[in-house]
């Protein structure tokens, strides 16, 4: 029998039913209509982020597509046809493998390389986005209403459409998902109080979560991971947190030991190769990093390409202060408003454990990674101790993580009551934080690119077992071209010698650089540079095709070895 407040309790109308399934539809349709704006009114022709990095991730992402599909010139996933003949170079930068399940379906279905990563772009905002409202709803009790605004924050908020131009950090759904684990099991309250079984498939959750991060892009995985270790720090030492892991050991130890077990196996061939570059190519200094460290004021300046506030790095203020505020591509604030209403939803559920902890890993992690007038940083010690943390080039990008502290407090303030009885009010503050978190996307066009791809994989001929290619007086940005050489190593199956990752292998001094047209011997350099790294590898010069290209990029001719043609250097092989 129904107990009595069952029984007086309205039933759900049809008509809520139907607004609560459609809600979160709308919302995602906006944030990817707003954040991807010049992509859908171009019809495509636009494609989210820069000519460099972001067609270097494409890149790499096009390539572990073919590897998974096992396509010629790409059987060994380590070894993409780039810095020929160099090997573990996919190693030197992310390898985004756990991210082309969400790509190579596209491909299948018959799209181009270029729609499908514009495809992949609208998916993993997507997935972030739902990953996010799922999170709120489960681990925060929060309406749908207020879940939708605070999972908008996470997923299409500033510093999150600003990465499109490094869309490897746009996937944040893994990492939301890994939160939702860790949350559920270490909850206390009875309503997320999970049976024995429940635990051990969240626990498989977290950890196939985490791997296919680390599979996926290193920035993200390296910062749950370093967040949850501090916050397990402040748990057992400040707050009421040491019942609760001590209790989630006690129940699930075997569990958990066979997963850390399972995850080290996973990672270990990840971690071996990551390994390998680092005693070839050497770790970074802290000091080739520090340009890329927050200022005092980094987390607090808007954007520069917010349509809102972009204009304040006009101020003389801003531009004078360069050691409170930084360079502009070090902002990673969200405005005025949206701060605000997370703040107060924040301040108003303070006493939440779980407000209270994440409020102090943010002030922590801005302590830990702030440039501090004189250059000095409390990172220098993270950089020393944690491992993977050298790695780690821009703290900046630790702003991606404060979005989930901005997108709770957003959610809290939307489930007040005074926000709930007024919907008209919440759908005002809600326009209103879409509005202040639009961002000029940077985009690109692929029809500029791909007639010079064209022309270069066209002038390889069968007989080139590899090319390099060789400019003729540029003034045009060089990385470019370097990435048109990797595209055309990909429609010719042809490996280049040319290349841009994150790292260069040893020896390799064949950057493309700038000459002045006219100048004698403007192409010794490289030559030299080329006959080197040919000699140390036992190549025969005669299978490498160099390729002259003009500074339109369109027009390419062989360039014969001719008096370079001269004895190879003994070499044992």
């Amino acid at each position: 029998m129904p107990t009595q407040s069952e029984a007086s309790a309205p039933e759900e109308s049809p008509r809520s039913r139907v607004g609560d399934w459609l809600l979160p539809w709308l919302v995602m349709v906006l944030g990817l209509g707003l954040t991807l704006g010049p992509m859908w009114t171009s019809r495509l022709a636009q494609v989210p982020g820069d000519s460099l990095d972001a067609r270097l991730v494409h890149f790499s992402l096009e390539h572990a597509h073919r590897f998974v599909l096992q396509q010629p010139a790409h059987e060994s996933f380590w070894d993409p046809p780039l810095f020929y003949p160099a090997r573990n170079v996919a190693a030197y930068t992310d390898t985004l493998l756990g991210f082309v399940p969400l790509y190579t379906p596209w491909r299948l279905l018959g799209a181009t390389p270029t729609t499908a990563f514009q495809l992949w772009v609208a998916t993993v905002l997507a997935l972030t986005f739902w990953a996010g409202v799922w999170t709120l709803r489960r681990l925060f009790d929060v309406s749908l209403p207020a879940a939708c605004a605070g999972a908008y924050v996470f997923a299409f908020a500033g510093p999150r459409a600003a990465s499109v131009v490094h869309p490897q950090l746009l996937p944040w759904f893994l990492w939301a998902l890994s939160l939702l684990a860790l949350g559920l099991l270490l909850s206390e309250t009875s309503r997320h109080q999970l049976a024995s079984r429940g635990r051990k498939t969240w626990i498989g959750v977290l950890t196939a979560s985490l791997v296919a991060q680390a599979y996926g892009a290193f920035y993200p995985f390296f910062f749950f991971v370093f967040v949850v270790g501090l916050g397990c720090l402040l748990a057992l030492m400040f707050f009421r947190g040491r019942h609760a892991l001590r209790r989630l050991v006690a129940s699930e130890g075997p569990a958990l030991a066979f997963a850390a077990s399972a995850a080290a196996l996973l990672l270990a061939p990840l971690a071996q190769r990551y390994l390998l570059t680092v005693e070839m190519v050497g770790s970074r200094e802290l000091a080739q990093s520090l340009e890329l460290f927050p200022r005092p004021l980094s987390w607090l300046t808007p954007l520069s390409s917010s349509h809102l506030f972009g204009r304040v790095w006009h101020l003389p203020l801003v531009r004078e202060a360069p050691e409170l505020f930084g360079a502009p591509h070090l902002a990673q604030g969200l405005g005025l408003l949206t701060p605000g209403l997370a703040l107060v939803g924040l301040w108003a559920h303070r006493q939440r454990q779980v407000v209270r902890l994440l409020v102090a890993l943010s002030v922590l992690l801005f302590v830990l990674t702030v440039r501090w007038p004189g250059d000095f940083t409390l990172w220098q010690w993270v950089h020393a101790v944690v491992p993977g943390a050298s790695a780690i080039r821009a703290t900046s990008r630790f702003g991606l993580c404060l979005l989930v502290p901005a997108a709770l407090g957003v959610a809290l303030l939307f489930q007040r009551p005074v926000i709930r009885r007024r919907p008209v009010l919440g759908l005002l503050l809600f326009a209103a934080l879409a509005v202040e978190q639009r961002v000029a996307m940077p985009s690109y066009y692929q029809a500029v690119y791909t007639p010079r791809v064209e022309a270069l994989a066209a002038a390889i001929g069968p007989e080139c077992e590899a090319f390099y290619v060789i400019l003729d007086g540029h003034r045009r940005p060089l990385a470019a071209f370097e990435e048109n050489a990797m595209w055309a190593a990909l429609v010719s199956g042809t490996p280049t010698l040319n290349g841009r990752y994150g790292n260069e292998p040893p020896g390799w001094q064949l950057a493309l650089r700038h000459h002045p047209p006219g100048v004698r011997g403007r192409h010794k350099t490289n030559d030299a540079a080329l006959r080197r790294w040919l000699d140390h590898y036992c190549i025969d010069r005669s299978t490498v095709c160099r390729l002259l290209v003009d500074h339109t990029g369109l027009n390419v001719v062989p360039a014969p070895w001719g008096d370079l043609e001269e004895d190879q250097a003994s070499c044992a092989p």
